[in-house]
């Protein structure tokens, strides 16, 4: 008797010092965890290869960046050489207004000796034209090569195998997105070929261009 009269008192005592449950959680019952929505499984997920791979679909941006690219180094060689131009024009114009090419005169009309420094001042002469010749070489367009003319639509001499405007924009009309972008990727590579035989001249003509100048600094510091 005293046994359960004592299990009875812990149990109230028990009971008194447990937290309150709210009025909802009695009637309702405690909600159960939400289950994981599927949408964000999916999206924790890693991505598929199809996505991995999507730098290589017709849309990827590195064509047209690459285009753009090899634009901007193009007219960046034809701003080198023409200041390589107009450099080498004014030192040409300086050795002119010198008396440089006299010696040169004298030597074809009355087969009289050069001097030393007359000999610097054919060497600046030379180097100079030299350089300005590799130096229009660069600006100077392209127009005939090994490349086939064919029909194409990035590229002017491929736009102008159509017959006439109306063809080329009822092709260029029919082009997909994949073909649009090999079009691009094409070009980019006439565009490279392009950039490699001007920034060759342009070698040239700064080497050129720099033996001429040096050239005329020693012809002008021992000529009398």
């Amino acid at each position: 008797m005293k046994s359960q009269q004592s299990l009875s008192e812990a149990a109230k005592s028990e009971k008194e010092n447990s937290l309150p449950l709210p009025d909802r959680c009695v009637t309702e019952g405690i909600p159960s965890a939400p289950e994981a929505d599927s949408q964000s499984l999916k999206k924790s997920k890693p991505e598929d290869e199809s996505s991995r791979l999507s730098s290589t679909n017709p849309e990827s941006p590195l064509p047209e960046f690459v285009h753009q690219y090899l634009r901007d180094y193009i007219e960046f060689a034809d701003q080198k050489a023409g200041f390589v131009f107009a450099a080498v024009s004014a030192i040409l114009a300086y050795l002119v207004s010198k008396d440089a090419l006299l010696p040169l005169k004298a030597w074809f009309s009355a087969s009289t000796v050069p001097r030393g420094s007359d000999y610097l001042s054919l060497a600046a002469i030379l180097f100079l034209l030299l350089s300005a010749i590799f130096a229009i070489r660069v600006i100077a367009p392209r127009l005939s090569g090994s490349r086939p003319q064919r029909k194409g639509f990035i590229f002017w001499k491929d736009i102008c195998a159509f017959s006439n405007a109306e063809a080329y924009s009822r092709h260029l009309v029919k082009l997909t997105v994949a073909e649009a972008s090999s079009q691009v990727r094409e070009h980019c590579h006439v565009l490279a070929q392009i950039c490699d035989h001007k920034y060759s001249r342009l070698n040239w003509a700064i080497w050129l261009g720099g033996i001429g100048f040096i050239a005329t600094v020693l012809w002008f510091l021992f000529s009398k």
